[in-house]
């Protein structure tokens, strides 16, 4: 499965200008994390990652010895081509419907010198079959910098797994809480099940209460629909959840929920 995750954040124009306003209030503490989310959930950019193919299923190895201090790990993670392929075609196919098309790699190929080959090749190659996406590369520590300083400068990124676990949460978290993003862990040839889901996980501590927060959770409803191609009914609801801007640890989740209703 390829894993495309999207959270709410900027693609281009007046979001991007907005983007870096917020961004100098919160770290001035002239507004709140709830002022944050709703000032900032506009837009959207995108991290597509390899799912299949990746650390947490690679090779793992450990060497237990008689002292504590000589004990070794190693982790291996194997990447082929036919997945990072099937990833960087989805990321493209992504980037090229944006407004501005613009397409990120994001690696570490200064130290993971074979993988970060692989993944160089097959933007390369690919990207000629678009030529209207504009195609960066960051390192994955610049990358986390940039999400904070200055996220308007993506529109998509792709990676593998183990950056992209991490990037996505980044990013939900800088564009107004983990709360409001979104996942899609799609399989692109569609021939199995694609699973859509919030980038948060569940909550067991308040199972029960109605406090969770349900935008990421219908935010994940809108990616299931664009899969299913139902493109009307996904713009209806995105649009519900982006004109929200009430105060969710106020409404709880019936509130919220009843909110969005009255907006469809």
């Amino acid at each position: 499965m390829t894993t495309a995750r999207e959270t709410p954040g900027v693609d281009e124009g007046p979001a991007a200008d907005l983007v870096g306003h917020v961004a100098r209030l919160f770290f001035e503490g002239q507004l709140t994390k709830v002022e944050i989310a709703a000032r900032l959930r506009i837009s959207r950019f995108r991290v597509a990652r390899l799912l299949d193919q990746a650390l947490a299923d690679g090779v793992v190895r450990i060497e237990f010895r008689d002292a504590p201090a000589q004990d070794r790990a190693s982790g291996r993670a194997i990447e082929e081509r036919f997945g990072v392929e099937r990833c960087v075609r989805y990321a493209f196919e992504r980037a090229a419907a944006l407004t501005n098309p613009k397409l990120t790699l994001v690696h570490k190929t200064n130290v993971l010198l074979y993988a970060g080959d692989l993944w160089s090749r097959v933007v390369a190659e690919v990207g000629v079959e678009f030529p209207g996406v504009e195609v960066d590369y960051n390192h994955v520590d610049a990358a986390c910098i940039y999400l904070v300083e200055h996220p308007q400068r993506y529109g998509v990124i792709v990676t593998d797994n183990l950056f992209g676990d991490i990037l996505s949460d980044l990013a939900g978290a800088v564009t107004g809480g983990i709360g409001y993003a979104a996942s899609a862990n799609l399989n692109p040839a569609r021939s199995g099940a694609s699973l859509f889901e919030p980038v948060h996980g569940a909550a067991h501590d308040i199972a029960g209460t109605g406090k969770a927060n349900p935008l990421a959770a219908v935010s994940s409803a809108v990616l299931m629909l664009e899969h299913l191609g139902e493109a009307e009914a996904a713009r209806r609801i995105a649009r519900a959840v982006q004109d929200f801007d009430g105060d969710v640890a106020v409404l709880g989740t019936d509130g919220v929920t009843n909110e969005l209703l009255g907006r469809l």
